[in-house]
């Protein structure tokens, strides 16, 4: 019996020597996994520190640049640089397929009175006389006689909005018993406006009438192959009338047309890599097409799209001046305009790189109009033109011009 229990006895100290070595296994087997985590975790948190960091330095960097560049384009040729980290993320530019573009003019025009260089056809005598207002005149006696006129010359761009169009005469009847009427084509003598009396007296006057409401009127309208005027005696009895002049005048919105057109606008563009965190945030300015003398030129943004990102770019202008000033004895109202170009340059690197601006070009675009009642647009893309508020001059200046001075600043970019 005695034998029997020390084998057993030591059957179960055998036992239990295994299921502690087995335990110790097991507990130093999870330290070691806990331990792998910590210190994955412990560098996964100290990249996601550094990369936020690097990217929140990253913010005060596109600040600075923002200046250097404002600064450098004062300045036809200077330069300067800013430093970037890119251990974590990375500067570089980004180009679109955008270009910035300033319209004008859009104001209204008055043609000068514009005479007649054709007699078309008629029974007046000497009808060639009504081509000017120099005493010497077209006349009939005959009731129901009429005279054709055309070959006005009008230049009016295609597109044009015309908005009046008149037919002026300068006649006289020395009696009572006669007068005249008035009319005008648009498609060469097809269809013919409403006539008009003229209520002719002995005094020779000019009188205009206005035919804007005969129809839509177009460039194609009054040309010289569709535009006609004609004049048909009238009166009772013996009876003759004079007519001196036949001019048209006409008032219309010319089409807007470029000024001024960029290249490619070129952004500058941070990428913050995969382990930065953060939200859309305006740092500077704002994506307005027009800034103020007040505002920042430049636009300074953190994205979100396709990954946290740092974006600066110019794609507007700004109005720096716009006031009236007399030059060699005329009244001018001038509006400065200026635009800053980012122009692509030799990108790479890695690590610690600096990035380079440089004042490349100035180039000044004048635009004068004989008039105050202008209209000049900027457009993005093929976004919407927005109009630029010009300068509104005292209303007892009913004689002023208008002056458009745009300065494009071409601004280097590059890394090497």
């Amino acid at each position: 019996m005695p034998t029997r229990k020390a084998r057993g006895n030591s059957l179960f100290c055998s036992v239990k020597g295994v299921s502690t070595i087995i335990s110790t296994i097991i507990i130093t087997g999870t330290l070691l996994i806990i331990l792998v985590i910590a210190s994955f975790v412990s560098a996964n948190v100290l990249d996601m520190q550094i990369a936020n960091t690097e990217f929140e330095q990253a913010k005060t960097n596109m600040l600075t640049l923002d200046e250097t560049i404002q600064d450098v384009a004062l300045r036809r040729g200077s330069g300067g640089y800013v430093q970037f980290n890119q251990r974590s993320g990375g500067i570089g530019i980004n180009i679109t397929t955008q270009k910035l573009t300033l319209y004008g003019p859009a104001h209204v025009t008055v043609t000068p009175p514009t005479s007649p260089t054709a007699n078309i056809s008629g029974t007046w005598n000497s009808p060639r006389n009504a081509f000017s207002p120099d005493n010497t005149y077209a006349n009939s006696s005959t009731y129901n006689a009429t005279e054709r006129y055309g070959n006005y010359g009008f230049d009016i761009p295609s597109g044009s909005n015309i908005t009046k169009v008149e037919v002026g005469f300068e006649a006289y009847t020395p009696t009572t018993k006669g007068d005249m009427n008035i009319s005008c084509s648009w498609n060469n003598g097809v269809n013919w406006a409403r006539e008009v009396k003229a209520n002719l007296t002995g005094t020779e006057a000019i009188t205009w009438v206005d035919f804007t409401y005969a129809v839509t009127w177009d460039s194609t309208s009054l040309s010289d192959a569709y535009f006609l005027t004609k004049v048909r005696a009238t009166g009772s009895g013996t009876f003759t009338v004079y007519l001196d002049w036949l001019p048209v005048r006409v008032t219309y919105t010319p089409p807007l047309s470029p000024i001024y057109q960029s290249s490619n606008l070129v952004g500058i563009l941070y990428r913050g890599g995969s382990k930065v965190s953060g939200t859309s945030l305006d740092l500077r300015g704002t994506d307005s097409l027009i800034a103020n003398m007040s505002d920042s030129l430049g636009y300074v943004r953190v994205a979100t799209e396709n990954g946290l990102k740092i974006k600066l770019d110019y794609y507007r202008i700004k109005i720096a001046t716009n006031s009236t000033l007399m030059i060699g004895g005329t009244f001018y109202n001038v509006t400065q305009i200026t635009f800053i170009n980012l122009i692509n340059g030799t990108m790479g690197g890695t690590d610690v790189v600096n990035f380079k601006v440089q004042n490349i070009d100035v180039n000044t675009y004048t635009q004068e109009y004989n008039s105050s009642d202008v209209n000049i647009y900027v457009q993005l893309g093929n976004g919407e033109q927005v109009p630029i508020r010009l300068y509104s001059p005292p209303k007892d200046m009913n004689t002023i011009n208008t002056a458009i001075i745009f300065t494009e600043v071409k601004i280097l970019v590059s890394t090497s």
